[in-house]
């Protein structure tokens, strides 16, 4: 019997993994571009590679030794460290860009806000996956680059380090400078859910069925997974579990089948949260699936800490007395010209 279930839950139960998510990012005026989204800043804003929408917005990306460069279309230019928090002015940029910076395999992810800065568009982000990047407004830097009349000669006056440091400090000091918040108004066409049915029989055996939900209610994302037998022993519930979160992805509540690095796999509810891109915690509420295991419920906590951009360590703790700890380390690859 358990042979025959094996190979009923390998025919009908996708795999799950840590996959990348998919977004669309259409550029007005422009082509619309899919790309891979990995994670996440905590202000919700989604990191992406910067090579995939370079050339539709005029930016060069050149790797250079411990660094890379990003080249705008207006001659700006500022160097980009892995796990710095700003790009850094080298010429004619106006100063540095406040920004989280992460190289990996050669490739620069940043922000899709600090793209829309860089392409000088305004950025508009929809919950369901989409970005649109908008026109920006014109700048001091838009008049400079018009041709003079005839008998002119343009010309610009470099601010002074003083100068620079200043406009640094307002652009890290967002409070200081009253900015209006844009309020997303999505009509109802963007609420989705996308149900996936399975249903399936292992030859003189059982019945076995599945439903897959994943979409966007009310503004939150949810996704749900229920996976069910019928038999001679009637039906049996032999995995289910539904999880929601905001948009900007700053807590998830999950409940149902749960996995436990310490104690394995227990039915509950879980609530996580993330103090910034770095930390990581969650409380869950829980009890073993194990028919020979106490049907006493077990709370537990546990961690995770990004040490630096090679280094994690994580952590479980339980009231029964369960404890893992872990720490993976992987290194970056070294770029060099």
């Amino acid at each position: 019997m358990l042979v025959r279930w094996m190979a009923v839950l390998l025919l009908f139960v996708p795999c799950r993994g840590e996959a990348a998510e998919a977004w669309i990012v259409a550029i007005v005026g422009g082509p619309e571009i899919v790309v891979t989204v990995a994670s996440v800043t905590d202000e919700g804003v989604p990191l992406v590679d910067a090579a995939a929408l370079a050339g539709a917005l005029d930016l060069t990306i050149v790797p250079a030794s411990g660094y890379m460069l990003v080249r705008d279309g207006r001659g700006g230019e500022w160097r980009a460290v892995d796990g710095s928090s700003s790009l850094n002015e080298v010429a004619g940029a106006g100063g540095s860009i406040p920004s989280f910076v992460r190289i990996r395999d050669a490739a620069l992810h940043l922000p899709l806000s600090t793209i829309a800065r860089l392409a000088h568009k305004q950025l508009l982000l929809d919950p369901v996956g989409r970005a649109y990047l908008l026109p920006g407004p014109s700048t001091a830097a838009d008049r400079h680059s018009e041709t003079a009349p005839p008998g002119w000669e343009s010309f610009t006056v470099e601010k002074t380090l003083a100068e620079k440091q200043e406009a640094e400090r307002l652009d890290e000091s967002p409070g200081q400078v009253p900015r209006p918040e844009l309020r997303e108004v999505l009509p109802a066409r963007h609420e989705s859910m996308q149900v996936q049915l399975g249903v399936g029989s292992a030859a003189g055996a059982d019945w076995a069925g599945e439903i897959d939900a994943t979409g966007t209610i009310g503004g939150y994302r949810t996704s749900g997974l229920l996976f069910a037998t019928v038999g001679a022993q009637g039906v049996e519930y032999r995995n289910a579990t539904l999880l929601v979160q905001p948009s900007k992805q700053a807590w998830a509540l999950q409940t149902g089948d749960l996995l436990s690095e310490a104690r394995g796999i227990g039915r509950g509810v879980r609530f996580s949260w993330g103090l910034n891109s770095r930390w990581h915690q969650r409380v869950s509420m829980e009890r073993s699936r194990d028919e020979f295991a106490s049907p006493a419920g077990v709370a537990s906590y546990g961690a995770e800490l990004a040490v630096s951009s090679a280094v994690m360590a994580a952590g479980e703790t339980a009231s029964d007395g369960s404890l893992f700890l872990n720490s993976p380390w992987c290194k970056s690859p070294s770029l060099t010209n």
